[in-house]
């Protein structure tokens, strides 16, 4: 048996007591549904099992979750309506300016590999959550009012909170799950630094200073990327990225280090602060291969993955996701490869 319907045997004896309930008639269309923690204790699991058994119940039509309000029983015209309709699907962004971003191509891959049974609609929404903007709570109605939603860019900065979140969502490039709340599609940490550490190593670097951007993501990444490599008898040491208008200097990057930075735009702004050719005079590596992908970006030798990939990947989630809202949350790591310059 899949562990996904193991897990899901923890919410059925509920989702199962609550449609014969609305089948008996003792709870009526638009009645509201006792909080999750009621649920939660009631039929002794935990609050995540409770949440994703009211996702069940949402994807087969049964019920509706209102922003602010709570879950409420759908009348039958808007069961026969879920049931016959495409798949509702968000796409959502911190802003509409993708022209700089490797979003869009992972955004690229979700086109092409979008069907008919899929619609997608895009949603623009702040990385500051902004509670009290009118604006903002118009964006939460269009995120909430979809089936699943697929958030594109790394919104774990600034410890985003996604507790006003009623649908199973994809995030790319995020680290943390909140809960069960989010599958999570990212390049796989492990295969980046064994080629990190490999290209190190060739170019004889055994010291290697890691520059990372202090989000969940990256700080991960660099810290599989340090045991790594003091498991192939090299030593990295993680400094947090200069900002600005700090910059490091020739004298701050000896020659006998190795550079890694975490995030190709960390790199950027490292890059044209310096008087020379910062790639060609250090032995540097980026991870997330922006600079393959943007035109004014430094050509560094980057380890990255096909963003079009990942925005497949990420589709394929969510569209399960929405199809099936019981199902637990996945960490999706996509394939890598190195470009060396």
């Amino acid at each position: 048996m899949a562990p996904s319907s193991v897990r899901s045997k923890l919410f059925t004896p509920m989702t199962r007591y609550i449609e014969s309930q609305i089948a008996s008639g003792a709870l009526k269309p638009n009645d509201r549904l006792a909080p999750l923690r009621q649920w939660s204790e009631e039929f002794d699991i935990n609050l995540d099992a409770a949440r994703r058994g009211m996702w069940y119940l949402q994807g087969k039509g049964l019920v509706e979750c209102r922003r602010g309000s709570g879950v409420y029983v759908r009348d039958f015209g808007k069961v026969r309506q879920n049931h016959a309709g495409s798949l509702q699907i968000g796409l959502v962004f911190a802003s509409q300016d993708l022209e700089r971003s490797y979003c869009a191509h992972a955004l690229r891959g979700i086109r092409q590999q979008q069907g008919d049974k899929t619609e997608l609609r895009d949603i623009a929404i702040p990385y500051s959550r902004g509670e009290a903007s009118a604006e903002f709570r118009k964006c939460v109605d269009e995120v909430n009012a979809q089936q699943s939603i697929i958030m594109l860019g790394n919104y774990d900065r600034n410890n985003c909170d996604f507790s006003w979140l009623q649908v199973p969502a994809v995030g790319v490039e995020m680290h943390r799950m909140h809960g069960g709340l989010f599958s999570v599609v990212s390049m796989d940490p492990v295969n980046a630094a064994e080629l990190a550490a490999d290209y190190f190593l060739k170019h004889g670097k055994k010291a290697v200073r890691v520059y990372v951007d202090t989000t969940p993501l990256h700080l991960f990444r660099a810290q599989v990327f340090q045991a790594i490599f003091a498991d192939a008898g090299g030593k990295a040491e993680l400094r947090e990225s200069p900002v600005l208008p700090q910059f490091l200097d020739p004298p701050a990057m000896p020659e006998e280090f190795g550079y890694l930075f975490t995030g190709g735009e960390n790199f950027q702004q490292q890059a044209i602060r310096w008087q020379g050719d910062l790639a060609h005079e250090r032995c540097v590596i980026t991870l997330d291969a922006k600079s393959e992908l943007l035109p004014d970006y430094r050509h560094v030798t980057t380890i990255g993955p096909d963003w079009r990939q990942v925005g497949i990947l990420a589709l394929e989630e969510a569209e399960r996701r929405a199809a099936n809202p019981g199902y637990m949350a996945k960490r999706i790591y996509a394939n890598v490869s190195l470009i060396e310059r």
